[in-house]
């Protein structure tokens, strides 16, 4: 199977040059973002910031970001790390403080809306409207735009990023994880590859949080509170404290370390294939890095 070469892109989003790489290597990701990394004869150097699209077995993979060229001379080569396009979003900041309870697909919006403002035109917003209007905490503080359109997301499980490349800005739209399996890798019988990771760094069991009510000299008074999660017999008490506003009624406080705890109350699980082997094992084509986190 012939795959197209990579390409660095020009201004315009034009072909500037074919890239001719010693290696590629790709990893493919639901979330957070995809990632590649290139090797080149050294004549071939990458400019900082510089936009590469990379191919795989099913076509375009994406367009990355040039992150840290190094040009080995006494090697000959030219390495690069390269980062999904969207992070182009991430050079932009929110630029102010909020916390409050908002309709998820308005708070993408809005959040987006910086971006814009502040005068990227590379990237577009598409549809929202798998986001839902269920309530989210919105809480930022003058944070980059990309990690407050994550951190929406957090909340939202079953959604995910779409890019499109073709549009003109390019579009980044929030559609719904799928749920069908495309291939199945039976780490216990026919995939050996397989890795599988626990990280308990971020696990909670116990939340510490203050809800707020108006005392007779009308000032905002703390209350501070627990709740558990329903895994806190498995791994035990791990205590953190999660951070409420003074403007959230008790529902709202409440629904916010419900949703934290849904988020940390077990081991993050991630599983990595190669997806060579799962391609041989099941015949379906080669995409990179076949991986699901949860």
């Amino acid at each position: 199977m012939s795959i197209p070469l990579p390409r660095l892109l020009n201004g315009s989003g034009g072909t500037e040059r074919e890239l001719h790489p010693l290696s590629v290597s790709l990893n493919l990701e639901i979330t957070p973002l995809s990632s590649a990394s290139i090797r080149l004869p050294k004549d071939e150097n990458l400019p900082a910031r510089g936009y590469v699209e990379v191919f795989s077995p099913l076509g375009s993979a994406g367009i990355f970001r040039v992150r840290s060229p190094e040009d080995a001379y006494g090697q000959d080569i030219t390495t690069a790390e390269l980062e999904h396009a969207i992070t182009e979003v991430g050079d932009y900041l929110v630029r102010e403080s909020k916390n409050e309870m908002k309709a998820a697909n308005s708070a993408m919006q809005e959040v987006f809306g910086y971006y814009t403002s502040g005068g990227g035109t590379r990237w577009q917003l598409g549809s929202v409207s798998a986001l839902g209007s269920g309530s989210i905490a919105l809480e930022v503080n003058y944070d980059r735009v990309l990690d407050a359109m994550l951190a929406i997301l957090e909340q939202k499980p079953d959604c995910m990023m779409a890019f499109d490349f073709s549009t003109s800005p390019w579009t980044v739209s929030i559609v719904a994880k799928a749920t069908t399996v495309g291939a199945e890798g039976r780490l216990s019988r026919n995939v050996n590859s397989a890795r599988v990771v626990y990280d308990d760094t971020d696990l909670c069991t116990r939340a510490y949080y203050e809800t707020f009510e108006e005392n007779s000299q009308g000032e905002m008074e703390g209350t501070w509170r627990t709740m558990d999660a329903d895994t806190i017999s498995t791994y035990g008490i791990v205590e953190r404290e999660v951070d409420t506003d003074s403007s959230y009624t008790m529902s709202e406080a409440q629904a916010v370390v419900t949703e934290y705890l849904r988020q940390h109350k077990n081991p993050k699980v991630s599983i990595s294939i190669q997806a060579e082997e799962l391609s041989h094992v099941t015949g379906e084509a080669k995409i990179g890095r076949a991986g699901q986190q949860e």
